[in-house]
């Protein structure tokens, strides 16, 4: 409902209460253009302080020039002689066995495993041989049969021959007719012949016990040489190959190597092989063991050469074993020049 003023009083006291409204209209509009202002200045505040800081930051690192190396202490590589030629080769154990299984049978019993240390003869594992035991046994048995049948028939011969003396004698005084001299003379040239047969069966069922008996020993694995067992990947239970045997596949189930025989193998080129003689000394290092020089001498050098590559294999010893050296180990060799024949070279 609209207010109707009745005197100049309330005239004026209405147009008061109007230009209060103005003024707090633009207050309202002066405190919300205030605002940004604010934010604005305390984002430049921030941004200030923000430079100061980095840049204080900067002034206090350390130089390149001030900065100071981290000290490396490395282990110097060895000196290799002077004037000396370096061949690299590999290392091979001249005694190497492959214990493998020469019959089909399943593996029950595996008695070493990867690094054992081992002795010529020693069991390495054992394979199911109930089969072969019980045709052992059955073997046996029939030896001693035929050996039973031979002496009884051997004892029949004898009695034949006492007989056909008595018979001979007989004739010789005409006691005796020839009809049962020849009779008596037959029965021992037949127990003769029965006594061969059993003798042979004898000596058949004998070696027959002895190749089942050998047959039963191949069921033990031992090994041939003395060293460290190797690439040992036999299971409980796996089934043996005889195809596999000795090729270290399938059929293998280990390795033992004599690391007292390990060598340097190394391929000499043609050229060079004037400079190598027979039981000359040379420094081998390897590439395990850097910091450390073995000492070599010259084996053997193969009586033929590589027609492909132009070269001759030589094996280099170890003078002294040690327990570090490994097969397949890559050394390098360095052998020392001979300065009398370098310019001749």
């Amino acid at each position: 409902m609209p207010i109707v003023p009745q005197t100049d009083q309330d005239t004026s006291l209405l147009l008061r209460s109007f230009q209060i409204e103005r003024e707090e209209q633009q207050d309202e509009k002066s405190n919300s253009n205030i605002i940004p202002l604010v934010l604005l200045f305390a984002a430049i505040a921030c941004a200030a302080v923000f430079f100061f800081w980095y840049f204080g930051q900067a002034n206090q690192r350390p130089t390149a020039a001030q900065i100071r190396p981290t000290e490396i202490h490395s282990v110097p590589p060895p000196t290799p002689p002077a004037a000396s030629w370096i061949v690299a080769g590999y290392l091979s154990a001249e005694n190497e066995a492959i214990i493998s299984a020469e019959v089909s049978s399943t593996l029950t019993h595996l008695l070493v495993e990867e690094g054992s240390a081992v002795v010529k003869g020693q069991t390495i594992a054992l394979l199911d041989s109930t089969l072969v035991e019980a045709e052992l046994e059955i073997a046996k048995g029939r030896r001693e049969a035929n050996s039973l049948a031979a002496q009884a028939i051997e004892v029949e011969l004898q009695e034949a021959k006492r007989v056909l003396r008595r018979a001979t004698q007989l004739k010789e005084r005409e006691l005796m007719s020839q009809a049962e001299l020849d009779k008596v003379q037959t029965q021992v040239a037949v127990l003769e012949a029965k006594n061969k047969e059993a003798v042979a069966r004898q000596e058949v069922s004998a070696h027959e016990v002895d190749r089942v008996a050998t047959l039963l020993k191949k069921h033990t694995l031992t090994t041939p040489v003395s060293g460290v067992v190797t690439n040992c990947g036999a299971r409980l239970g796996a089934t043996t190959s005889p195809e596999a045997f000795g090729t270290g596949e399938d059929g293998g189930l280990c390795s033992v190597v004599d690391m007292s025989s390990i060598y340097i193998e190394i391929d000499v080129p043609e050229t060079m092989l004037h400079r190598i003689k027979l039981g000359a000394t040379a420094q081998a290092y390897l590439d395990a063991y850097p910091e450390d020089a073995f000492t070599v001498v010259v084996q053997s050098i193969a009586p033929i050469a590589n027609r492909a590559k132009s070269t001759v294999q030589i094996k280099l010893s170890f003078t002294r074993p040690d327990e570090r050296l490994r097969p397949n180990m890559i050394a390098k060799t360095h052998f020392k020049i001979n300065p009398e024949r370098t310019e001749d070279d």
